[in-house]
């Protein structure tokens, strides 16, 4: 977790990785649509991004 001293810089980057997706979430839509159907877009959408955060994310605790 970011000190006091980069919580600007903690939020900037916060935000240009949300800004990201949702910049690039509309393009990949109808690529995956064309292969498959909705309930599999929407469970990639929600799957790609839990991934990464379970990985990256510190357990409490620690």
């Amino acid at each position: 977790m970011a000190r006091k001293e980069r919580s600007g810089t903690a939020l900037g980057l916060e935000n240009t990785v949300v800004f990201a997706g949702a910049f690039l979430t509309p393009p990949v839509i109808p690529g995956i649509l064309s292969a498959t159907d909705w309930p599999v877009v929407m469970l990639l959408i929600g799957a790609v991004p839990a991934a990464p955060s379970a990985v990256v994310m510190p357990r409490e605790g620690k």
